[in-house]
């Protein structure tokens, strides 16, 4: 009995993108990161053999890692996508909560997909859709939470994991590792195993892939734009990661941990006519995602996709030095980056359609270690690099991108479905100042909040915080005032609003309103039919101009409002989030006159 050949394509993970889609305005440095983990990818898929010795020893670090960071840059997206720095709440949130619930499937569906090319690559994709699941109870979380749900989960979950299989699933070195299939969906008990090997006993754990998703959600609730925190991701990522090295190389190599495994691996190695160190030599890329049973030293090691609490520690800490380094570069080498950044933009067609190559082009039959050389890997970043720059130049969105949206976009268009047809009806006609088709109500009586008369009602604070609410869910544009070094300067804009207090629009690149906000972000607001016996909001507010995962959101909301926005968003336009102050709302038929105030409880 032999092992299996080192490095074949059975042994090698695959890290998959986070899945996501958007325009080409966006977060270039966390693109250029995503770019970076695929062309890591095409390293370990592709590149030579670091047990070749000599030149190929330089792939090693890429093994385990690229797949951490496309993990952590999933929690980025999935941070990005629900808020940022100040997460959604309410309505907002749900709509963020079901197009990841939608998500989810598809991507287990995509990933036993690529499984059934039959390359005999790890694929993750499916475990990203387990994930994405585990992570919608934590999108109200803000940056510290995030950050010790992490450190736990990657210090007590592997441990745990340990603990059970050791019981129900246990394994050594060698041995067959369990996937996911299309049959599992059938019956009641395929189901049970399927989740048991999405969650536990697969080849990317959720349990313990959901660290990398925590510690990318958490860097995503940074103020990524800030070059403070970026230096602060680039260094403090690179100390976690040296420090639980550190650490592990202390307990393997002095304090025995190492031995410990050697002596677990005696009767494994004894049946193959060989050491236990050159068996874990040859076979340590089986360490993948579920480390052996056999004895707790497995847990000491920091082997890249090993998922041991050094492991998942040392490759956070690589990613986020990663990330914080290139949203520091990004800014100064912008051309330069502009095809990592591009590939990055389309991290999930990348992803599959390298699978695709391989199968049409090697013979999967064979044991692939025809696949492993230096020109394969050269070639393939290359190919991959010039059509992602050619692809978004001529068409824009990558084809899975663009589906992956397509099919999780139901929410916002539910949602904006309800609001509209239940609770707020529309008139035809419009008023003389009214922007581009906002509805005006029929009538002082139509208002739910109206009475038939000019009696002065003193309003509580829900009756103005539904004012503002059916003021605002009503009209689908506003006017939007700026005071730059050019003077001040007012517009009317489409918005679509996440909840009370935050708004999303577009403005194009060049225009006068951008370049005042960029000077100063403070801003005020009108929302107002023209005619002052209707209702109508005005605001002071903070303007914010968003990239990547956000940007997204914010047209992907402001089409779901206002689907007339759609051509605008071809043309050279940025995405801005307005977070609000404070509302006046006055409502003169009502004898709100002067205006009542509802403070944002963001801003008391």
């Amino acid at each position: 009995m032999t092992t299996a050949p080192a490095r074949s394509r059975e042994h090698q993970p695959t890290a998959g993108p986070a899945p996501r889609s958007g325009p080409a305005v966006r977060l270039t440095g966390i693109d250029v990161a995503r770019g970076a983990a695929v062309l890591g990818m095409y390293a370990v898929h592709l590149g030579p053999n670091p047990l070749d010795g000599g030149g190929a020893a330089w792939f090693k670090p890429f093994e385990g890692h690229s797949a951490a960071l496309f993990a952590v840059l999933a929690g980025v997206s999935i941070a990005l996508m629900s808020g940022g720095r100040r997460p959604k709440a309410g309505r907002a949130r749900t709509r963020v909560a079901l197009r990841l619930a939608t998500r989810a499937p598809l991507l287990v569906a995509l990933g036993l997909l690529v499984t059934g090319l039959g390359t005999g690559y790890m694929v993750i994709l499916a475990y990203y859709g387990a994930c994405f699941l585990l992570a919608i109870p934590w999108l109200r979380c803000r940056a510290r939470t995030l950050a010790v749900a992490a450190l736990v989960t990657a210090v007590v979950m592997p441990l745990v994991s340990f603990a059970v299989r050791s019981v129900f699933a246990p394994r050594d070195l060698v041995f067959e590792a369990p996937d996911v299939a299309w049959g599992d969906f059938a019956t009641w008990h395929g189901l049970g195993r399927a989740a048991g090997v999405l969650l536990l006993t697969g080849t990317f754990p959720a349990v313990t892939l959901m660290a990398y998703l925590f510690a990318g959600m958490a860097i995503g609730r940074l103020d990524l734009h800030s070059p403070v925190v970026a230096r602060a991701l680039c260094s403090g990522g690179a100390a976690l990661a040296a420090g639980a090295y550190a650490v592990s190389w202390l307990a393997t190599r002095v304090f025995g941990g190492l031995e410990a495994v050697h002596q677990a691996l005696e009767p494994a190695a004894a049946s193959y006519g060989m050491s236990p160190e050159t068996l874990l030599h040859l076979d340590e890329s089986w360490i993948h995602g579920t480390p052996p049973t056999t004895t707790w030293a497995w847990e000491l090691l920091a082997s890249g996709a090993s998922c041991t609490p050094f492991d998942l520690l040392v490759s956070i800490g690589i990613a986020a030095s990663v990330i914080g380094g290139c949203l520091l570069l990004a800014p100064r080498f912008e051309r330069l980056l502009r095809p990592p950044a591009d590939l990055g933009g389309r991290a999930l067609s990348a992803y599959v359609l390298h699978f695709v190559a391989i199968r049409l082009i090697w013979d999967s039959d064979g044991d692939g270690t025809d696949v492993f050389a230096l020109t394969h890997f050269v070639a393939f970043s290359a190919v991959a690099l010039l059509a992602s720059v050619a692809w978004r130049r001529w068409i824009g969105r990558g084809p899975l991108e663009w589906a992956m949206a397509r099919f999780s976009r139901w929410p916002d268009r539910s949602s904006a479905r309800f609001t509209g047809s239940v609770r707020f009806p529309w008139c035809v006609g419009v008023s003389r100042l009214n922007f581009v088709g906002d509805p005006a109500p029929r009538g002082p009586d139509r208002h739910p909040l109206r009475s038939k008369s000019m009696t002065t009602v003193e309003p509580t604070t829900t009756a103005v915080a539904d004012l503002v609410r059916s003021t605002l869910a009503t009209h689908k544009s506003l006017f939007l005032a700026t005071s730059g070094s050019d003077g001040p300067w007012v517009g009317g804009v489409y918005f679509a609003e996440d909840d009370a207090f935050t708004l999303n629009l577009v403005l194009e690149r060049r225009g006068r309103t951008l370049a005042a906000i960029r000077e100063n972000p403070v801003v005020s607001v009108v929302v107002s039919t023209g005619s002052p016996m209707q209702p109508f909001l005005q605001a002071r507010a903070l303007a914010e101009v968003v990239a990547g995962e956000a940007d997204t959101q914010v047209r992907e909301t402001l089409v779901a409002k206002v689907p007339e926005a759609a051509p605008f968003l071809d043309a050279p336009v940025v995405a801005v989030r307005l977070s609000v102050r404070g509302w006046r709302a006055t409502d003169i038929a009502n004898g709100w006159l002067p205006g009542r105030d509802l403070p944002s409880p963001r801003h008391p």
